[in-house]
């Protein structure tokens, strides 16, 4: 992630520019997001811990990879100003474990963006490097058994998080066996936790494209990987595939049943509707291979909760905050395959 820095934005600079997950306990206020599909409350598998933790303090500039130290992960970032020039950093990186076998980090890939920073798909963040003058860099990696091919995917908890302020300090923490995977605006995080998956699915993954009023097209997969796998999708993140908040419409090719698919205007991909985040949509596939063509988003909202909208497309849900336009307004998108095999 590489984030434009404002000197008198120093504050939410600084917030945006860390990275932390603690398994030490909170120190941040948590709010409730709502339910979403494929969050921790809702997936079946044996959950990983995160604990042999080493703390290390490097000045701006200098960059904390925890895979090497024992292949780690990041789990806590506390940020301290010493003036308004430069400021040291302290860093704690733990190590993931699934019944105390020791997993490993692999496949590293730093992530460029301005404001909000997402994990790829089951990744967590690993390494970091704070520069006062100019950006923050993350990276961040995937888990593995090295004696096993078993796969592990990561759960969005069903909150987000706001750092822990003091008058010099900034932290952010996550609960115990969590990591950072997400960091929004206006001082926002997402934590996440690890888990041994379930089995793959063996059905091809679909695809949704968008358009907007130009009806030029961007295109999301379904994830095909674990059942119940969700892929999340920020779409004023910088390398997000469909870059752009201007989308309009949207249309399936081939997507499997009981697939979900969450529209929304929240940043962290949730279920809310306010001032700030005006609507969100959820509809979920009824059909074992679901094509539709171009239907503008907004048409839902003329829809009640349980009708059918298309062939094999069915809403689950709405919300919308007063009357404004939901048009161009489109910010993340959050896709959960099948939590069991498609009928066939």
């Amino acid at each position: 992630m590489r984030i434009l820095l404002n000197p008198p934005r120093l504050l939410r600079a600084l917030l945006i520019a860390t990275v932390a997950a603690a398994p030490l306990g909170l120190s941040a206020q948590a709010t409730a997001i709502g339910d979403r599909q494929g969050t921790v409350a809702s997936f079946d598998g044996e959950q990983a811990t995160i604990d042999d933790f080493v703390e290390l303090g490097l000045i701006d500039g200098a960059i904390m990879a925890c895979p090497r130290l024992g292949s780690r992960v990041l789990v806590k970032i506390v940020r301290e100003l010493r003036n308004t020039f430069d400021g040291t950093t302290h860093y704690t990186c733990g190590r993931v474990k699934l019944d105390g076998h020791a997993l490993e980090v692999a496949d590293e890939r730093p992530f460029a963006g301005n404001f909000y920073y997402n994990a790829h798909l089951n990744h967590v963040a690993t390494s970091a490097k704070y520069d006062f003058n100019a950006h923050g860099e993350v990276a961040d990696s995937k888990v593995v058994d090295p004696d096993s091919d078993a796969r592990f995917v990561v759960r969005s908890e069903q909150l987000r998080r706001h750092a822990s302020l003091s008058r010099r300090t900034a932290t952010m923490e996550c609960p115990k066996n969590m990591a950072i995977i997400a960091l929004h605006s206006d001082m926002e995080f997402v934590c996440g936790s690890i888990w041994k998956s379930n089995p793959p699915s063996t059905t091809p993954g679909g695809r949704i494209t968008f358009r907007d009023k130009d009806k030029i097209p961007c295109s999301l997969p379904v994830p095909n990987g674990p059942l119940r796998e969700v892929a999340t999708y920020m779409l004023k993140a910088a390398l997000t595939p469909c870059y752009s908040d201007k989308q309009t419409s949207i249309e399936l090719q081939n997507v499997p049943s009981a697939t979900r698919i969450l529209l929304t205007d929240s940043y962290a991909c949730d279920k809310v509707a306010n001032v700030n985040d005006i609507f969100w949509i959820e509809l979920v596939t009824i059909e074992k291979s679901v094509t539709m063509s171009q239907i503008n988003i907004d048409e839902f909202l003329g829809f009640s909760p349980g009708e059918i909208v298309a062939k094999g497309l069915k809403l689950v849900g709405y919300d919308r905050y007063g009357a404004k336009p939901i048009g161009e307004t489109l910010s993340c998108v959050a896709i959960t395959n099948s939590p069991a095999p498609p009928a066939s």
